[in-house]
């Protein structure tokens, strides 16, 4: 794995130097845990690409004091960082150092880390103050920030590509001790693990070679009411792990839609392929022979570019959906039609989400319907979770 290693004063001002020489100044420094790759869960933890979704093209590090002490205040910035990255489709993070003052070196002070990438104005709302001398605001600003309004929301526009920023990503630590101070460089010696603040939702569809198959219309996507939380805090309370389904939702927000609301519609027109078995794309976790992992999602991304089929496509992804996180249990309805014109059947099915909680930040659901000429469209979908670092076992993240 390619380590980023870079260092940075309290203003990203250069520190310590290339050299061997000692910095003349005490560095603390940072470990920064790139996402890289998601997960399939319902199986053992397994890699799956992740594409453009994994792209880092900034970042930001805060350092701030959690518990006072004789020279600093709780809430106080001891450190910041703000970087634009070269390659945004390979970074993983890197080992960081900012300088630290005397007085920080004599106290050992416990602090809090924060960590952004990819937050801008521009793509989620949020502005946080970068300037480590406004240190009454900064500290609240982090904790208060929130997704919400527009950003990854329902209204007034659903958010179906990437931003040209990114999408945000957040890691932070809590009340973390520094080792000693027996050498000018000090450490956080947990590493921070930043991953997307957001998930997201794919609609695949196909039908059989065999049959009046070419009788079926999507017509629409709509998501049941009380879904999406209106605010979503940027930071996670803690590191996230995924193993537990952690989320952030802000105290007393509402859920949205308030009504059934359509994700898609006038989806008429779109031709579904066809495929000599649609089923095996479907994902059926009590078959022991099931694909899993990446050998899964290679096969779903086979079946769109027709690799297997002459480069003739298999499946059609009607769309994806970037939203804010949700605690609750997804669920929502496709509308079809089988036949043409007035003699149309119309027709719905329900898509629902395996547990509460399977829609938390850093996840993706993929549902998957095709139509094999049995009056109804057989819906298959598989929570996929947990964008994670293939190098988990890298002595330089202590794990």
């Amino acid at each position: 794995m390619l380590l980023c290693t870079a260092c940075g004063g309290s203003d990203s001002e250069p520190a310590g130097g290339g050299t061997n020489n000692k910095p003349t100044t005490h560095q603390l420094q940072i470990n920064i845990f790139m996402p890289e790759h998601p997960v399939v869960t319902r199986s053992e933890p397994v890699l799956v690409n992740s594409k453009a979704d994994e792209n880092v093209n900034s970042m930001d590090v805060w350092v701030v004091v959690s518990q006072a002490t004789t020279h600093f205040t709780a809430g106080k910035v001891v450190g910041h960082l703000s970087l634009d990255i070269a390659n945004p489709s390979s970074f993983e993070g890197g080992i960081y150092q900012m300088s630290v003052n005397e007085d920080f070196v004599k106290e050992l002070p416990k602090v809090n880390v924060y960590v952004t990438a990819n937050v801008k104005p521009s793509n989620t709302g949020i502005t946080l103050t970068a300037s480590s001398s406004d240190n009454a605001s900064v500290n609240t600003t982090l904790s208060d920030a929130t997704l919400s309004g527009g950003y990854f929301g329902l209204t007034p526009s659903l958010t179906t590509q990437v931003p040209i920023e990114g999408l945000p990503m957040s890691g932070v630590l809590k009340d973390q001790v520094i080792n000693d101070a027996s050498t000018p460089l000090l450490k956080v010696t947990t590493p921070v693990k930043v991953v997307r603040a957001v998930s997201k939702i794919r609609f695949i569809f196909s039908r059989s070679d065999t049959g009046e198959t070419d009788q079926l219309h999507i017509n629409s996507i709509s998501l049941d009411a009380g879904m999406i939380p209106e605010e979503e805090s940027l930071f996670l309370d803690g590191p996230y792990d995924y193993t537990t389904k952690r989320s952030h939702i802000k105290e007393g927000t509402t859920y949205l839609p308030a009504e059934e609301t359509t994700l898609a519609d006038e989806l008429e027109s779109i031709i579904i392929p066809a495929s000599t078995y649609p089923a095996r794309f479907a994902y059926d976790p009590e078959n022991p022979d099931q694909l899993k992992g990446q050998d899964y999602e290679d096969l779903i991304d086979r079946g769109l570019q027709g690799v297997d089929n002459n480069n003739n496509p298999e499946l059609v992804e009607l769309q994806r959906y970037y939203l804010r996180e949700s605690d609750k249990k997804l669920k929502g309805k496709i509308y079809y039609t089988i036949g043409n014109g007035e003699e149309g059947w119309p027709k719905y099915t329900e898509f629902e989400m395996t547990s509460d909680g399977d829609f938390t930040r850093n996840h993706t659901w993929i549902v998957y319907g095709y139509f094999t000429g049995k009056e109804t469209l057989t819906i298959s979908s598989i929570d996929v979770t947990e964008w994670d670092q293939k190098n988990t076992g890298h002595d330089i993240y202590n794990w």
